[in-house]
């Protein structure tokens, strides 16, 4: 994931509670974030791809205000999707419906669902909460 995020032209910042070593082996070119409360400090978006208890216990208003635009990929399902929404995310998640959003262009109080996103992610800068593996 992180390879295919750099190719894209992502930066990364990572964090993974239980691999950080095994990580910096592995991954060159990243910065390696030791505090996850710190890993999505300044960054674009925050991709979770694990599901570690430090994730699931995330202060969510501290992602929030540290990301430049509040975007989060979960790859685990970790927060409620309707949650994420209420508390001002973008949130992209697995196998779930999305949240619904007022529409920009709907008559006053309706809904659809979210749009979608762009998919370039050109010289953006992601935190990646990443799984670790050795192949």
């Amino acid at each position: 994931l992180c390879q295919r995020l750099q190719k894209e032209g992502a930066t990364l910042r990572v964090h993974d509670p239980k691999a950080m070593k095994k990580a910096r082996d592995l991954l060159a070119n990243v910065v390696y974030v030791d505090d996850m409360d710190d890993v999505a400090e300044g960054c674009d978006a925050l991709v979770l791809a694990t599901e570690w208890d430090e994730f699931r216990k995330l202060d969510l208003r501290r992602v929030r205000e540290a990301l430049t635009h509040p975007i989060v990929f979960d790859g685990r399902n970790l927060f409620d999707p309707a949650e994420m929404e209420r508390l001002g995310f973008i949130y992209k998640c697995i196998g779930r419906h999305a949240p619904t959003m007022p529409y920009a262009n709907s008559p006053a109080g309706s809904t659809q669902p979210a749009p979608a996103m762009h998919s370039s992610i050109r010289n953006e800068s992601i935190s990646a909460a990443v799984p670790v593996n050795a192949g």
